[in-house]
């Protein structure tokens, strides 16, 4: 995992939920849940997270399983960050069904998944990794676009495209000494004990 990935995951889940007007109560909540939304790679073997290069099919299998391996650990949060939660368990679900762990389509899947699906498929899509280039923010967008409708919910796009490149490049590369935590990760406030 490169440095900085939930953050900037968890800063461009608060852009997109800002644009789609959510309330600033369950914009906490979501930044939370967004920050966290990969919490069960934990279960994942560190030379599978670590590998140089393109995992296997079969690694692919194992990191396929880390939504599902988020429930026990956020269970205990649960009470405070009621469904968004479930960007955990489902930011890897497809708006047509096809995606993974539970097949949900459309609506079914919680907004919290559905923010933060675009959310990391933008970081994912940007980033360079061991086995792939990052694209443009421009190809990226437009990647977003074309899968608008498919992978991605369409409200959920439209309200990312809405944020302005300037916006989104700050997430990418912050001034230095700007990323003291919290103070560019944007959190109004912490959760109470």
């Amino acid at each position: 995992m490169t440095r900085g990935y939930s953050e900037r995951v968890r800063a461009y889940t608060n852009l997109i939920a800002e644009e789609m007007g959510v309330p600033a109560e369950d914009l906490d909540k979501l930044q939370w849940a967004a920050l966290l939304h990969d919490v069960g790679k934990m279960s994942v073997p560190a030379e599978i997270l670590n590998k140089a290069g393109r995992p296997t099919d079969a690694e692919w299998e194992v990191l396929r399983g880390h939504p599902g391996a988020a429930i026990p650990l956020l269970t205990p949060l649960a009470p405070w960050l009621g469904d968004w939660a479930l960007a955990a368990t489902q930011h890897h679900e497809r708006w047509d069904g096809d995606g993974y762990p539970g097949g949900l389509a459309g609506p079914n899947i919680s907004l919290a998944g559905r923010i933060v699906a675009v959310a990391d498929a933008y970081d994912v899509m940007t980033s360079v990794r061991s086995y792939k280039s990052g694209l443009s923010p421009a190809l990226a967008r437009e990647e977003l676009t074309s899968s608008a409708g498919t992978q991605f919910d369409p409200a959920v796009v439209r309200a990312f495209l809405a944020v302005g490149l300037g916006r989104l490049r700050f997430v990418a590369a912050p001034l230095p000494g700007s990323t003291s935590w919290p103070g560019w990760l944007g959190f109004r406030r912490v959760p109470p004990l």
